[in-house]
């Protein structure tokens, strides 16, 4: 409900500028990417190709993150509080895990603290990582033993 008066008392100028803004950073999000040699898939590829729910970017292979690993990950252009997460949570985040694991949010205006901890299989950022491991087996050798 909350979102609907909120577009309500938007005009269409304003609306046109949240559309144009969610659009560059998708693009910005995408470019990032490409800069760190992330294999993935955007969202138009997926929607062409007969994705049902998807992400901004799909990755081809995992990275991690500090101890997170991504498969996914969503831009958003705006701040991000309670309220407004759990929305989008039920609408794509929850979609987004069940169907490819875990993966990564960046609210690219800032989000209230809580939501770091909301959900352990949702990194929540409010820029795209510096610090990023590619799975690659040697990665993953601590964790499963030497064949």
């Amino acid at each position: 409900m909350k979102c609907l008066c909120v577009f309500s008392m938007m005009t269409n100028t304003d609306l046109w500028q949240m559309l144009t803004n969610s659009y560059d950073y998708e693009t910005k999000l995408y470019q990032l990417a490409k800069e760190a040699d992330i294999s993935c898939r955007s969202e138009d590829y997926m929607r062409v190709n007969g994705f049902d729910k998807t992400p901004d970017l799909l990755l081809s292979k995992p990275i991690a993150i500090g101890q997170h690993v991504v498969n996914w990950v969503e831009s958003k252009a705006l701040f991000a509080d309670e309220e407004l997460h759990e929305i989008y949570f039920l609408e794509q985040y929850d979609r987004y895990r069940n169907r490819y694991g875990p993966g990564m949010v960046i609210y690219w205006f800032g989000f209230v603290e809580p939501l770091r901890e909301r959900h352990t299989d949702i990194l929540i950022r409010d820029n795209f990582p510096k610090y990023i491991k590619y799975m690659t087996p040697e990665l993953l050798e601590p964790i499963f033993g030497q064949n």
